[in-house]
């Protein structure tokens, strides 16, 4: 049969190409959730190669994988690589131009120098996509990012 969602012979059993697509769909969706939260270790542990190179294979994956996008420009911004992080934080806006973390950052690290590691002076932590949902189903409680868009940048 064809494989347009007709079953086929595999192992000896029956096998539906739909479930087995969505299957290894859903298996590398897991192992890049594995890959994105171990980078964000990394991120946070100031180990910044390690974080580098595991964003990389989740954007290898999912090349619109937004967080991963914003995520990885601090780490290149903390290796001094200004340049890389403004390209990522750009991609992040190109795909959700409304990912205020990426606007934000991007903001802050206008003024780094380049080959001049940026060292914050406090991170904060988000569920960005979760925090603007729960803000858009109370319009009157400010979310997170919202509550931090009234600070002043330096």
């Amino acid at each position: 049969m064809t494989e347009s969602g007709a079953s086929l012979r595999w192992g000896g059993s029956e096998c539906n190409t739909n479930y087995c697509r969505r299957r290894r769909e859903e298996e590398d969706c897991l192992e890049s959730q594995r890959l994105f939260d171990l980078a964000y270790e990394h991120l946070m542990a100031q180990r910044y190669e390690a974080a580098v190179d595991l964003f990389g294979q989740v954007l290898a994956r999912y090349p619109g994988h937004v967080q991963s996008h914003g995520n990885v420009a601090l780490a290149y911004a903390s290796l001094g690589r200004k340049a890389l992080a403004l390209e990522h934080l750009d991609k992040a806006l190109a795909l959700d131009p409304a990912y205020e973390p990426a606007s934000q950052n991007r903001k802050i690290l206008q003024g780094m120098t380049e080959g001049k590691a940026f060292r914050p002076v406090a991170m904060g932590e988000t569920e960005y996509y979760r925090e603007r949902a729960e803000a858009e189903k109370s319009p009157g409680r400010p979310s997170w990012w919202q509550k931090i868009k009234r600070l002043p940048l330096r």
